[in-house]
């Protein structure tokens, strides 16, 4: 039986743009490529050396053509990529399923009450899918970032009237870099949530005017 390595990325709104749907779609198309730069794939996850990393999507395809564009002609470790979509979690499909949820999902604070409850709602989904698909050796993972420096952030900066400063923020690729390192490891055991927060905190002073 061929074995692949196949993530599933349902991806919260970490990554949303005000641009539109298809700059959004666009954006997180390039950050699931961008995750092979961050991990030596084990060798064992593939039947031969040749066989390509595979992004699979689980269900209803949001990206269109974006995520086939992003990986067409790319190869990573001598290895290409190929989308596939799939309609349902089998043992067959050797998937592991990340979810990139919110600090929001775990703790609400006042004034994004519609907000903290639709992240609360996906930990929910997520802690229940992977009761549901353990026994199949499906892994899931939840990954709850606190502010990340993404376009996003940088409109809710606008909205609060702050400064934004992206490099006091959570970096996207440190966040690919740990996401990849949990799905890269032994089958004997599992990450089932991640949480992720600046060390400097809204309001707080910067780092570096305390050392003044």
């Amino acid at each position: 039986m061929l074995k692949r390595l196949c993530l599933i990325a349902v991806l919260g709104v970490v990554f949303l743009m005000a641009a539109g749907a298809q700059q959004e779609y666009q954006l997180k198309a390039a950050f699931l490529f961008n995750f092979a730069k961050f991990v030596e794939w084990p060798a064992k996850s593939f039947a031969a050396p040749n066989d390509p990393i595979a992004i699979c999507i689980l269900g209803q395809n949001p990206f269109g053509d974006a995520l086939s564009d992003a990986v067409r002609g790319k190869v990573w470790e001598g290895r290409s990529f190929t989308v596939r979509l799939i309609s349902d979690i089998s043992p067959k499909s050797k998937c592991q399923i990340v979810f990139i949820n919110s600090t929001a999902g775990l703790q609400g604070s006042g004034g994004i009450s519609q907000y903290a409850a639709t992240k609360h709602a996906l930990k929910a989904f997520a802690d229940s899918l992977r009761q549901e698909t353990n026994s199949q050796g499906v892994r899931v993972l939840s990954v709850y970032l606190g502010r990340t420096a993404t376009p996003m952030q940088l409109k809710v900066h606008r909205l609060e009237r702050r400064e934004y400063h992206p490099e006091l923020l959570i970096q996207p690729n440190h966040v690919a870099r740990i996401v990849v390192d949990a799905l890269a490891m032994g089958r004997e055991a599992e990450i089932t949530d991640l949480c992720l927060r600046p060390m400097q905190k809204p309001g707080e002073t910067a780092l570096d005017d305390r050392k003044k």
